[in-house]
């Protein structure tokens, strides 16, 4: 048999209150939020910044004839990591190209619309307010799914019949 507590649900322990703290103690200080308001914005700023730099970059250099792009993974094993030939999706995709940028990377070069979307998403809520519909970024499931099948294009994109970059 378990131990059986003799006291009572409704009477207070000795030295722990019943109560949290006075709800005041919960209130934001609007200064402080503006504060946090400004940093954000500012992060976001700098994000969008860098992004667009990346991409102007892209736009101009083609990874297919420069040492842009990187692996660890493709470096030290010879497989292809769900990441590999990301750079040279998103350079012919900004050229138009989405045949050829699936050839690179088939989750990317399908799934770019969607993280287009959750990126503008998110830029609106933090500068609006607002979200744009959907949320799926904010869904728990929509995390486990992306993940699922990124892991699974990691694995079946090193498989023999997976056709070669």
């Amino acid at each position: 048999m378990g131990i059986v507590s003799e006291e009572k649900p409704d009477e207070p322990i000795e030295g722990v209150p019943l109560t949290g703290p006075p709800l005041e103690a919960y209130v934001v200080d609007e200064a402080a939020q503006a504060l946090y308001q400004r940093r954000t914005r500012r992060t976001l700023g700098l994000l969008v910044l860098i992004a667009v730099v990346v991409l102007v970059i892209l736009w101009f250099v083609d990874p297919r004839q420069s040492d842009i792009g990187y692996c660890g993974m493709k470096e030290m094993t010879g497989l292809d990591c769900p990441g590999c030939g990301g750079t040279r999706a998103t350079h012919v995709l900004l050229h138009g190209g989405f045949l050829e940028a699936f050839r690179y990377n088939a989750y990317w070069a399908a799934t770019w619309p969607l993280w287009i979307y959750i990126t503008a998403s998110v830029i609106v809520d933090i500068l609006f307010g607002k979200m744009l519909p959907g949320r799926l970024h904010t869904r728990p499931w929509f995390w486990i799914v992306t993940m699922s099948l990124l892991m699974l294009f990691g694995l079946v994109r090193n498989l023999p019949f997976y056709p070669a970059m």
